[in-house]
């Protein structure tokens, strides 16, 4: 087994707080795809990016608003990578009362059947999950 060196990251540019990299696995470089269409989600830390399929969720994390003020956030944006767009999933997809609270630092894990949000207290299999939905639950 012989190790393929990894190309350094690109620091050639300053790179956007909004501008995704990508590192592709197979040839160990870095791309920029551009992102064509929808809402944006606002500059963010701390958060999940979970693939499914050739769609990544994206979920919480912190905004820094102010110095040394971080508020953790609670929206959820898909982004297709086959169409290199975005979308905010509104709300009414996910009732408040079955929606995980805003947060950070958090991990995200897709099951068969579920998205698992680890961050405590999350459910497996009875009323919390649904059908390609996300369930999870508290820790704030």
């Amino acid at each position: 087994f012989q190790a393929t060196p990894l190309e350094p990251f690109p620091r050639e540019r300053d790179i956007s707080p909004d501008e995704i990299v990508l590192l592709h696995m197979r040839t160990l470089t870095w791309t920029y795809p551009v992102v064509s269409a929808g809402p944006r989600p606002p500059p963010r830390a701390a958060h999940t990016a979970t693939l499914i399929g050739e769609s990544l969720l994206l979920y919480g994390g912190a905004a820094n608003h102010e110095r040394n003020h971080e508020e953790d956030l609670g929206d959820a944006f898909v982004l297709d990578t086959a169409a290199w767009a975005y979308r905010r999933l509104d709300s009414a997809c996910a009732p408040q009362a079955r929606r995980p609270p805003p947060r950070s630092s958090h991990s995200a894990v897709l099951l068969p059947m579920s998205l698992f949000d680890g961050r405590g207290g999350g459910r497996g299999g009875g009323s919390g999950s649904s059908r390609g939905g996300t369930s999870g639950g508290g820790g704030g």
